[in-house]
């Protein structure tokens, strides 16, 4: 094919027909994306904040704010379903099953799902998520973690230790995944591992 290269993407979730979407180029690439209202981005900029600042009530209403202006973001959907999961399942997993409709087997989605999974104490279920999350995205370091608390819920602490373990080993930096691998061997009763573990995550530190 001669020009540029059409490939269709999508902005903030979902993605659209080549002939509905805008055209960028990015990296030399023309890049037809799908079309989203530019208060919707401008309301999930915000979700974001809010979601990341732990205000859960204002990420909620700002969240509600894009799926008004664009209900067909998936992304929006998933971040939604986790934060309902706390007090409200139903909710959650409607969110939850609208995002699957609209990009299934998207790795936040599987990675949020899941967590809800654990929390409620699903390991289940979590681990099928989980999987495939890590599966999509092998290099996710909450992917990772994720995906260890769920083995390990299931009675396999040993894949646990050794996803991990391979975690620290690639991620060196990684706080969170020196503080899990403590903990988890603190659990297991492995007095000298953790300490590693321990002083490995103070370095990341």
């Amino acid at each position: 094919m001669r020009g540029s290269v059409i490939v269709v993407g999508c902005l903030v979730a979902g993605c659209a027909v080549p002939h509905r979407g805008v055209a960028r180029r990015i990296d030399g690439v023309t890049v037809v994306t799908r079309r989203v209202d530019e208060r919707a981005l401008a309301a999930y900029a915000r979700a974001r904040r809010a979601d990341a600042r732990g205000e859960r009530a204002a990420a909620l209403a700002a969240y509600a704010r894009v799926l008004e202006l664009d209900p067909d973001s998936s992304e929006a959907w998933t971040r939604v379903g986790a934060l309902r999961c706390e007090d409200d399942l139903e909710g959650a997993l409607a969110a939850f099953a609208r995002a699957e409709a609209l990009q299934p087997g998207a790795a936040p989605l599987l990675r949020a799902r899941a967590a809800c999974a654990l929390a409620r104490g699903d390991a289940a279920s979590a681990l099928g998520d989980a999987r495939r999350a890590v599966e999509a995205e092998p290099d996710s370091v909450e992917g990772t973690l994720i995906y260890a608390r769920a083995l390990e819920q299931r009675g396999d602490p040993g894949a646990a230790y050794r996803w991990l373990q391979a975690l620290v080993v690639r991620e060196p930096a990684t706080r969170a995944g020196w503080a899990a691998l403590a903990a988890l061997a603190a659990r297991q009763g492995d007095d000298a591992l953790a300490r590693r573990a321990a002083e490995g995550s103070a370095r990341a530190g």
